[in-house]
């Protein structure tokens, strides 16, 4: 019986599948951090938009709320363009995760495909061993009933 086919990088593309699989969760992880931030952003706006629409809308004020509702808009966009620049921060970072997926793919696609060549190549000499023995069977049988 023939012996079961054995890549010998074998353990070298697990852990070429292993540093992929941690580079997903990586991007993941990242993609939701960039969700959460919209959120953030789409939050401020929100606010920005109650307190422009307050300002307008009101008629009797004083000085203080005036100045109050004022601050709190100036501060609200601080943090809108703050928030912003996290955003492109993470940005960044998802783009540099995609590379290297990109490469940790490439890499483990190409064992990958040595694994396949070296499987089909394994298969041609077992056929070739198989074909050899019954050749000499065959010629034993035809010696035997000669």
């Amino acid at each position: 019986m023939a012996k079961k086919f054995k890549f010998r990088l074998e353990s070298i593309l697990n852990i070429k599948y292993i540093k992929e699989d941690k580079i997903k969760t990586e991007l993941g992880n990242l993609y939701s951090e960039e969700k959460k931030i919209l959120n953030k952003i789409d939050f401020i706006e929100s606010q920005i938009i109650i307190i422009e629409n307050e300002i307008k809308s009101m008629s009797n004020f004083t000085i203080q709320e005036y100045k109050e509702n004022h601050f709190y808009l100036s501060n609200l966009k601080q943090q809108k363009a703050d928030v912003k620049i996290s955003l492109k921060k993470i940005k960044k970072k998802i783009d540099a995760t995609k590379e290297r997926l990109v490469k940790a793919m490439k890499e483990r696609k190409v064992l990958e495909a040595l694994k396949e060549n070296k499987k089909e190549e394994y298969k041609k000499e077992e056929n070739l061993k198989m074909q050899k023995i019954m050749d000499e069977l065959g010629i034993t049988r035809f010696k035997k009933d000669a």
